[in-house]
């Protein structure tokens, strides 16, 4: 049996905690950053007929407490580069399967650098990157 949407969700939150991130799930509930806030985006059920195969796409906004525009778009760099000790695609490419006996998954791009995000009364700078999961 496939993974679920949630079990997708916990493992994501789970792997990507493992990058000194605080990982949400809301972004109404995000108290400190730097921080990922998970959300599904959209899924495909027609990679397979048989079950399985099927994409679940999410954007994980990417926030940094906005306090010094320079410094903070300095921090955000090192998690949405492509490689690094802090590169969120590193880290998913070296952990593909989340954990999972049946995903894979892999950043595809980056969108929406420098968007403003903003939680209560405080403003962050962050980008989305666009991660696929596919059930095996």
């Amino acid at each position: 049996m496939s993974s679920s949407l949630q079990d997708i969700l916990e493992a994501i939150k789970r792997t990507v905690s493992q990058t000194g991130l605080n990982v949400y799930d809301h972004q109404s509930d995000v108290t400190n950053s730097p921080a990922c806030v998970i959300m599904p985006h959209s899924i495909s059920f027609t990679g397979a007929m048989a079950m399985g195969g099927d994409d679940y796409d999410f954007d994980l906004a990417i926030v940094v407490a906005n306090v010094n525009t320079k410094e903070a778009q300095r921090k955000l760099n090192q998690y949405i580069t492509g490689k690094g000790p802090k590169s969120l695609r590193e880290h998913l490419f070296r952990n593909g399967s989340l954990g999972l006996p049946d995903v894979d998954c892999v950043i595809k791009g980056m969108r929406g650098y420098g968007g403003r995000f903003e939680t209560a009364t405080t403003n962050y700078v962050g980008a989305v990157l666009k991660l696929c999961v596919t059930t095996l």
